[in-house]
C-alpha cells in the first residue's frame, strides 16, 4: 500500500509505503519527505496538518 500526505498550507508532503512481512503482514516500510523548502525539516509535521490520500 502507498499513501501520499500533503502538508496543509505548503507544497511539501510525505510519501509512505508498506512492505509485506511474512510474520507480521503489512508493516510500514518507509517514509520519505518531499519538499521544496530548504533545508529539510528536523522532524515531520504534526499529523493534524496532513491530508492523507491512498495512492
Amino acid at each position: 500500500m502507498r499513501a501520499d500526505a500533503s502538508v496543509r498550507g505548503s507544497y511539501a508532503g510525505l510519501f509512505l509505503y508498506t512492505v509485506g512481512d511474512p510474520q507480521r503482514g503489512e508493516v510500514l516500510g518507509g517514509i520519505e519527505w518531499v519538499g521544496h523548502e530548504e533545508p529539510d525539516p528536523d522532524e515531520f509535521p504534526s499529523p493534524d496538518l496532513l491530508h492523507i490520500k491512498f495512492a
